[in-house]
């Protein structure tokens, strides 16, 4: 060395750990930039000449290579790597290899460039650093040379910075749901067969009338079979199996039938205001006991027989709740012809319209027709007695 100034290597080795919790569901990929600046201002050293200059090189051997392996989901993998700083003399030749890199694990996958805010590190203490994958930093072997030296420096104090940046993705799900709040009346559910006399095998039951099979049969036999044949093109009976569960408001007054309107052609024709009694009630299903109001309010010699009448606004599918839109459903379930039912007998069938004994024989071969026709189906289901209360129901209307 000259007079006036100054020349030496101060090797830095700096050891900083971070932990690394891994990703769950698989891939991910981190980076690591390292950036090391260390310029101290050394004062003038007056060399002292050696009588035998010993040149001395010196091998940093690299960092051992980490082995951490993925763990399960909230477990930690200690990484670390090493960092050469060197002070910069003025005069003196630099020669310094500093590089790191970062690797995912095998089989990850690099994740979106969604960059969250740089974190920044000192090495003075260890740092904790948490990311959306695990990664694996690598410490590429540094090698520093030291240069020979006449004379030794002073003791250099050197703060190295870094700058890790990662990448991680946030995944927002929506979840949509759907809450139905079913409001089901406390009135018993009734499934029973109704019938109607029809022109055709197709026919809604809405906003019509139908009856048991008595009643149905005592409708036939008043007003439709003769002995030259049916009357209004009336070809057979349509059976349907129908659910009926009465409304809160209808069952509270003791019923689980309103009274039975009459329907023709689909419009309603009372007794009384239809919409009136269905707005206070609900869309019921009305019924009426054979010779009992609103008619026929006469003897008609078939036991039990019953009429009903079955509005649009009540139908759903389903079990019906009760719900003053949800009073009923059905299915239907067989047609059977006038000729089916009379048999060989013909028009005899029909006779002695007036004796109950044989009105009821006519019922029973009528569902034995059906049975026949249809035998994967139930039988005869019995009918639920029509419980209207004329009184009551029209107590608070009138």
């Amino acid at each position: 060395g000259g007079g006036g100034g100054g020349g030496g290597v101060v090797p830095l080795t700096t050891t900083y750990r971070s932990t690394l919790p891994p990703i769950n569901g698989g891939g991910g990929s981190g980076e690591v930039d390292l950036t090391t600046t260390a310029r101290p201002t050394l004062p003038p050293i007056t060399p002292t000449p050696s009588p035998t200059p010993v040149p001395t090189t010196t091998t940093l051997a690299p960092s051992p290579a980490p082995t951490p392996a993925p763990g399960p989901v909230g477990s930690t993998t200690l990484v670390e790597f090493t960092t050469t700083a060197r002070p910069t003399i003025p005069g003196a030749p630099t020669a310094v290899t500093d590089q790191n890199s970062v690797t995912p694990w095998p089989g990850a996958v690099p994740l979106p460039p969604e960059v969250i805010s740089p974190i920044e590190i000192t090495t003075a203490a260890p740092i904790l650093i948490t990311t959306a994958a695990p990664i694996m930093v690598t410490a590429i072997p540094t090698t520093t040379t030291a240069l020979p030296t006449t004379t030794p420096g002073p003791t250099v104090t050197i703060t190295t910075t870094s700058t890790l940046t990662f990448t991680t993705t946030v995944t927002t799900k929506t979840v949509t749901t759907t809450t139905t709040i079913v409001v089901q009346s406390d009135a018993p559910l009734y499934t029973f067969y109704a019938y109607r006399a029809q022109s055709t095998e197709d026919y809604d039951l809405r906003n019509v009338n139908a009856g048991n099979m008595a009643g149905i049969l005592w409708y036939l036999q008043h007003d439709i079979v003769t002995p030259t044949g049916p009357r209004y093109n009336m070809k057979g009976l349509a059976r349907y199996k129908v659910q009926v569960r009465a409304p809160q408001k209808l069952f509270n007054k003791g019923m689980n039938f309103g009274i039975r309107f009459g329907y023709h052609s689909g419009e309603c024709k009372g007794p009384g205001l239809c919409d009136q009694y269905y707005q206070e009630y609900g869309d019921f299903v009305g019924c009426n006991q054979l010779g009992h109001f609103p008619y026929p309010n006469f003897e008609t010699y078939f036991s039990n027989g019953a009429w009903y009448s079955f509005p649009q606004g009540g139908i759903c599918t389903g079990t019906p709740t009760g719900a003053d839109d949800c009073t009923f459903s059905y299915e239907g379930s067989g047609f059977a012809t006038i000729d089916e039912i009379q048999g060989s007998e013909g028009y005899e069938f029909w006779k002695d319209p007036k004796d109950q004994a044989a009105n009821d024989a006519k019922t029973l071969k009528a569902q034995e027709v059906f049975e026949r026709k249809y035998p994967s189906m139930p039988g005869a289901i019995p009918s639920p007695t029509c419980d209207f209360n004329q009184d009551v129901f029209y107590g608070n209307s009138r």
